[in-house]
């Protein structure tokens, strides 16, 4: 297949046609919680939940991907919409500060 961030080559080319379909098929960012705070702390949890932006992911795959809005399948529509929240995440970085 061909990367999303190459999707323009395809198009631009008119020898050359595109096909895609929704896929079930997941990118994913994962980080070592083993012995870490971020572990322990649902606070600081949230804080990294509420500090990832959806729209700047989606732009670096042109978008050419779909939000997540459950863990299932980005195909699974919950309703749950995932907005990045600078207040939220410096409201639970003070709360975890705050348990310190």
């Amino acid at each position: 297949g061909v990367p999303e961030t190459k999707y323009d080559i395809i198009k631009g080319d008119s020898k050359l046609q595109l096909q895609s379909i929704p896929s079930n098929a997941v990118s994913y960012l994962l980080f070592n919680t083993a012995n870490r705070e971020v572990a322990k702390s649902s606070d600081l949890r949230k804080s990294v939940l509420y500090s990832i932006n959806q729209d700047d992911i989606l732009q670096f795959y042109k978008n050419n991907k779909l939000k997540a809005y459950s863990t299932v399948s980005p195909l699974v529509q919950t309703g749950n919409e995932l907005k990045s929240d600078p207040a939220k995440v410096k409201e639970f970085l003070s709360a975890y500060q705050a348990s310190k």
